[in-house]
């Protein structure tokens, strides 16, 4: 016996999510056999009112709470000058903007560093913490499946201390409304 089986991985905006789940679906490739596992821009707005059930998708935690990404951007950039200061850096002061601007600001590759070396154990979207790049390295996302045009979450992703996965595979509806 044969079996077979597809997974498509898609990595979208919104606006593309809507044309790719057309054609998809044109396609018949949103029928049983077919596994989607998709970015979260492609399960928001339109492209969730696109998508077809049994899509699973990601979406970060506190990802929509804009107030609380801001209050921990700024608890970073306090954290990261105390800690540049504390060290008896002098901090000179950053070019005004953009346009016409042609100078370098010379602690701003130091304060880099110090940003990315922060570290906010309870910060109001959770841990925050860097890699060596500059990229938050410590997330937690929900699992979402799509039914019935809506969101369910199935389960959760995390890498704060090791990469976990945790799912409730009862819960999942795959394409094809299996």
């Amino acid at each position: 016996e044969e079996i077979e089986s597809r997974v498509l991985l898609l990595y979208c905006s919104e606006e593309d999510g809507v044309v790719f789940y057309r054609d998809a679906k044109a396609l018949n490739m949103t029928r049983y056999g077919f596994v989607w596992i998709v970015s979260e821009q492609a399960v928001t707005g339109k492209a969730l009112k696109a998508a077809p059930d049994g899509i699973l998708g990601l979406q970060l935690v506190n990802g929509s709470n804009e107030d609380a990404h801001i209050h921990d951007a700024v608890a970073v950039v306090k954290q990261g000058l105390k800690a540049m200061t504390d060290k008896g850096e002098n901090v000179t002061e950053p070019p005004r903007g953009c346009e016409n601007e042609t100078g370098y600001w010379k602690d701003g590759p130091a304060f880099y560093d110090y940003l990315i070396n922060t570290r906010l154990q309870s910060g109001q979207t959770g841990l925050v913490r860097f890699d060596k790049v500059g990229d938050r390295d410590s997330a937690e996302y929900t699992i979402v499946n799509v039914q019935k045009g809506g969101l369910r979450p199935v389960g959760n992703w995390s890498n704060i201390k090791d990469t976990q996965i945790r799912m409730s595979g009862e819960q999942i509806i795959w394409p094809g409304g299996e």
